[in-house]
């Protein structure tokens, strides 16, 4: 796979796979990216809102454009709405830290 370092657009459409709820087999749904980097009261998070939720299970696996680059990881979901997090935050946060001086 390869990993999509472009951000998102708000409107874009992305896929997303996954065991949902445990299942042998993997499935895929198609999203549109509703909401970017957004705030509740001061917390910012750094991710997307999908529409269309995700399925329970699906937690972990990835969210890719429709060129099949991967673009960021299913989190959480509601039936309305599915977060997930970008691939650049979440390539940010594996980086190794710079040595102390």
């Amino acid at each position: 796979f390869e990993i999509r370092i472009t951000p998102l657009t708000v409107g874009e459409k992305v896929l997303s796979s996954g065991y949902a709820y445990g299942w042998m087999n993997p499935i895929t749904f198609a999203h549109v990216v509703e909401l970017l980097n957004f705030r509740i009261e001061e917390d910012i998070y750094p991710g997307m809102i999908v529409r269309d939720g995700f399925i329970g299970g699906m937690s972990g696996g990835p969210i890719y454009d429709v060129n099949g680059k991967v673009v960021g990881m299913v989190q959480r979901s509601t039936v309305q709405v599915g977060y997930g997090v970008e691939a650049a935050t979440i390539l940010a946060f594996l980086k190794p830290a710079a040595p102390a001086q």
